[in-house]
């Protein structure tokens, strides 16, 4: 592992220094190897080949149709290259593991997420391909030795961020940091506590997260002075990061990343905007989203999949990567949900915890916030189960809900789960919305 992650390294350090047009011409080598090792391994993508009559030995991303979020969960089974790998032997897997470095069948890293969708999808990695998506790391800040690092967000799950930074403390990256990890659904105070005592140069997290804690820095509750801040997980807006540079006077990072790709861009104040990371990734830029193309995942290949991300490409004048620029807000705020806890107090629950929220056999849901000491859950069951089989699912809901709120001290919030047939789209918009507001 150790020489991969060095050879990689320096396969990112080449790539700085190629022309887009040597890059492109790389990549596009890369790609042509991919389809030509799932002709064989993936039976959809076989087809796909067969039905279009795709030449594999001249083919580019173009020649295959967009793969959508919901085509992808539909055909999991037989777009997946591994033979014994099955969507309900993950999601039993999931039910099962709450530890980020838990491996499938021994074997694959897994990540479960329903994004801003409100359906649940499984991504699974080989340890060589995560470390594909891993290693853009090293292009955030500087090493150091057992550099104190923070990561405060959803920890207990296999979620993309924690599951990057629970692979972070292994290997020779034990050698550069010396990390915690501190769960977003805690008291907001002992967040606070648990970094003061700490003290970390490193402080990363989700954008709103942080913006709180720059609060209580400027409050004096924070008591601690990072070198620098990392945001990911959610769009970073410039009010914010203007407000979070300015309560703690170091750098703000703002990280681009997903479960299906791990990390997609980096953006910089010497950036003036951000970077997408095209290594491994080709994107194509939509006026309604993108469609990408995974060059590393060989266990779920994904040709031209969408995603409803807005990038806005922005002009160059920096030329600090061959890469394109784009304007640093990506993707979708939600709502966060402020619910008065057992001491009467505000506190919020991150729309990550529900955004990761896995029950086997909850196809989709929606929450719906019906005031400061109630909400709905709406749970879109899957196909065909029986009501003996949804009285188990919502019991298992039910016991998750009840665990997100007690951890937060909030035992007092009542809920009523309520089953739906879809789950409602924004009228205004034309979008779906994870958290919504009571009308």
């Amino acid at each position: 592992m150790i020489i991969s992650l060095i050879k990689n390294a320096l396969e990112l350090y080449y790539n700085s220094k190629l022309t887009k047009e040597k890059l492109d011409a790389k990549k596009l080598k890369k790609f042509r190897k991919l389809i030509k090792y799932i002709e064989k391994k993936s039976p959809y993508y076989s087809k796909i080949i067969k039905d279009n009559k795709i030449d594999v030995k001249i083919c580019t991303p173009s020649d295959f149709p967009i793969l959508t979020k919901e085509e992808y969960i539909k055909n999991f089974d037989i777009i997946v290259t591994g033979k014994k790998i099955t969507k309900e032997h993950v999601s039993s897997f999931l039910e099962n593991s709450l530890h980020p470095g838990d491996l499938f069948q021994n074997k694959y890293i897994v990540i479960h997420t329903s994004g801003t969708s409100g359906k649940i999808a499984y991504f699974l990695f080989k340890e060589n391909e995560w470390l594909k998506g891993f290693i853009q790391s090293i292009r955030l800040h500087k090493l150091g030795f057992r550099k104190k690092f923070a990561y405060v967000a959803a920890t207990k799950g296999h979620f993309a961020g924690v599951t990057l930074v629970y692979y972070g403390k292994r290997f020779i990256n034990k050698i550069f940091y010396n990390i915690i990890t501190i769960d977003i659904n805690k008291p907001f105070e002992e967040i606070i506590s648990e970094l003061n005592s700490f003290n970390p140069k490193v402080i990363s997290g989700y954008a709103k997260a942080i913006k709180l804690l720059a609060n209580a820095k400027n409050k004096g509750e924070l008591c601690i002075n990072p070198e620098v801040i990392e945001c990911g997980g959610e769009p970073l807006f410039s009010k914010d990061q203007d407000y979070i540079q300015k309560a703690f006077k170091v750098p703000v990072i703002n990280v681009y990343a997903s479960s299906e790709h791990l990390i997609m861009g980096i953006g910089k104040d010497n950036y003036d905007g951000m970077y997408l990371m095209e290594d491994e990734l080709i994107y194509e830029c939509k006026k309604d989203g993108i469609c990408v193309t995974n060059l590393f995942n060989y266990t779920c290949p994904l040709i031209r999949y969408e995603m409803k991300d807005i990038l806005i490409p922005k002009f160059d004048d920096k030329k600090i990567f061959n890469f394109t620029k784009i304007n640093n807000l990506v993707g979708r705020d939600e709502y966060s949900p402020v619910f008065e806890n057992n001491n009467g107090k505000e506190d919020f629950i991150h729309p990550i915890i529900f955004v990761e929220f896995f029950v086997n056999n909850l196809k989709g849901f929606q929450i719906r916030l019906d005031s400061k000491k109630r909400f709905t859950f709406f749970a879109l069951y899957s196909k065909d189960i029986s009501n003996k089989e949804k009285i188990l699912v919502k019991k298992e809901i039910d016991k998750k809900l009840k665990n997100i709120l007690k951890e937060k001290l909030m035992d007092k919030v009542k809920y009523n789960i309520q089953e739906v047939n879809e789950l409602k789209i924004d009228k205004k918009t034309g979008k779906f919305r994870l958290i919504i507001k009571n009308q």
